[in-house]
Order: structure tokens, then sequence, then C-alpha cells
């Protein structure tokens, strides 16, 4: 049996192994490339205090994470930021946007859009994570 090598967080064997896995995924469906995008909000110091990462594939885009810093919750970067990602999406010939989320997080939030659960399990610490999908094509 060969020797595992371990290892924790090293960008270098992760980018790797996925490297591997993205060629294998193109080979086997060509829609599998990746179109990475984001937008970010700045304060008056240049200072990040909101941003989404997203990345369209397969006529879908995933929300990979939606973030506001705390002092600047409730002023609605948040939807400004998910409104203008599902935008750029359909630009990019998306049908649907999925995410995931935490019960301490942001599921009642994109319910507000639109967003519906379709999967759904509950970790053994009681923390219940949640799949959502949104079909682009509805007006």
């Amino acid at each position: 049996m060969p020797t595992l090598e371990p290892f924790t967080d090293d960008a270098e064997i992760r980018e790797a192994l996925f490297d591997g896995l993205r060629q294998f995924n193109a080979r086997q469906n060509p829609d599998m490339k990746t179109d990475n995008f984001g937008y970010v909000q700045r304060d008056e110091n240049n200072a990040i205090i909101a941003g989404i990462w997203a990345r369209a594939r397969m006529g879908a885009v995933e929300i990979d994470s939606l973030g506001v810093a705390d002092a600047h919750r409730g002023k609605g970067l948040g939807q400004t930021l998910l409104l203008t990602a599902l935008e750029e999406a359909k630009t990019r010939g998306a049908k649907m946007a999925h995410l995931d989320t935490l019960d301490f997080q942001a599921r009642p939030f994109y319910e507000r859009f639109g967003f519906k659960v379709f999967g759904e399990i509950t970790f053994p610490n009681g923390t219940s994570k949640y799949w959502m999908k949104l079909d682009l094509t509805a007006d």
C-alpha cells in the first residue's frame, strides 16, 4: 500500500488535485468550463466591507460566497451584490442560480429573492445546511 502524505491547507497541493479533476471533467462535459466572477464594495479607506464570489458553468451560476462586514449589514449591500451577480450571471447565459447556506447564516435573506431549498442535512451538533436554487428564467 502506498504511503499517504497528510496535508491541511496547502494551496499548491489543492491546485494540483483540482487541476486534474478539472481536466477530467472538461473531457467528460465541455460545459464544465468555469467562468469565475465577483464584486466588492470598499469603504472610504479602501478596505473591503462586502463582496460576492460566483462561478458560472453549465448554464448555471453558483454563488460561492457573499459577505458583508458586521458594521455594514442592514444597509442593502448584500442585496446589491446578489442582484448584480445574478444579472451578470444572466449575461453569461445562466438559467439558474444555486448556493448553500447554514441555518445561522442567510437562508431567509436568499428566500426573499426567490431561492428555494432543495436539499438539507443536519450535522451531529444540530446545525443545518441548506442547498438552495433560483430559476433565472422566471420574471
